[in-house]
């Protein structure tokens, strides 16, 4: 247990790292910007109010 206690920070840091590339990795994939050109605008999307 302790060893994992000494090193919690550092294998924190290379899962979040690993993560973060994967996931870019994944975006960034041939055919990607087809899966989420539908999805581009959303955040710019008015909300209907009415």
């Amino acid at each position: 247990m302790s060893w994992l206690a000494t090193h919690a920070g550092m294998l924190g840091l290379i899962f979040f790292f690993v993560m973060f590339v994967g996931t870019a990795f994944w975006l960034y994939l041939p055919g990607g910007r087809d899966r989420h050109e539908p999805h581009k605008f959303i955040p710019l999307a008015e909300p209907d109010h009415d």
